[in-house]
């Protein structure tokens, strides 16, 4: 099962690295594994490290808003907006007949990332993506205002359709806001030139961007391949993210939320 990092899994992290002056990554791999009880190749705690290494540096040099990496929850009570889902899928195909989702992730107004893959819940088949359709549709139905990158296309008529074909109830009606048509021009909006998130965000130059990833990679990962599986991962979050970073900068042109 891929791993998923936690803030205090990244804090063992850096204490790790901090303290092992002149040790080699497999034995930082080994220190790190032990110390919390999970299997960590070399690999995987050097990409790690890379990560949070620049989102600290990201932080302390971008002072738009508060870093996302290592925030502590807000304390319940202190907040009385609405409650905002970043959200992004990855699935090995772009239509429900012939495809599965394998991971999806969902990134709060507060920079909390919660991820998730298929292959996290009980499976009849390795194509089995029925448990995790219904934990997103559940997670999803808990916040007021959705926010998916191109989510009134693509992502969620695809959730709609794969729980349809499992044969469960749909998503409800959310509050929704769509980035992508912001950034295609007209009166409320931006002509940047380009709609694709990746664009975006290279051109507002955002903490987070997206990373490219290799077709061959969506495959294996859709078939349970541990080291594509966690990359499809990391790309999902990092999709999110990125989508949050450029929320920042373009929310000042939204006028209206639909349903």
């Amino acid at each position: 099962m891929p791993l998923t990092w936690t803030p205090e899994m990244d804090r063992t992290l850096l204490r790790v690295v901090d303290d092992s002056d002149g040790a080699t990554w497999p034995e930082r791999a080994a220190d790190l594994s032990a110390q919390t009880g999970h299997p960590i190749t070399e690999d995987m705690i050097r990409n790690r490290y890379r990560r949070v290494t620049n989102d600290i540096a990201t932080a302390k040099t971008t002072p738009r808003y508060e870093s996302d990496i290592l925030v502590p929850p807000v304390p319940e009570g202190d907040y009385a907006g609405f409650d905002m889902a970043f959200f992004d899928i990855e699935t090995a195909g772009l239509n429900a007949w012939g495809s599965e989702m394998t991971a999806a992730c969902i990134v709060d107004q507060f920079g909390h990332a919660t991820i998730r893959d298929r292959f996290e819940f009980p499976q009849e088949s390795v194509l089995d993506d029925a448990g995790l359709l219904e934990w997103l549709r559940d997670e999803l139905e808990k916040y007021d205002i959705l926010i998916g990158w191109y989510g009134t296309m693509f992502d969620l008529p695809y959730i709609n359709a794969k729980l349809v074909e499992h044969g469960m109830t749909v998503m409800r009606d959310k509050m929704f806001l769509d980035p992508c048509f912001k950034t295609r021009g007209g009166r409320y909006g931006l002509k940047v030139g380009s709609s694709k998130l990746k664009n975006v965000a290279k051109w507002l130059n955002t903490p987070h961007q997206k990373p490219e990833v290799e077709w061959n990679t969506f495959r294996k990962a859709s078939f349970g391949d541990p080291e594509s599986v966690a990359i499809v991962r990391d790309r999902c979050e990092s999709d999110c993210r990125a989508m949050r970073d450029i929320f920042q900068h373009i929310k000042q042109v939204i006028r209206a939320i639909h349903r």
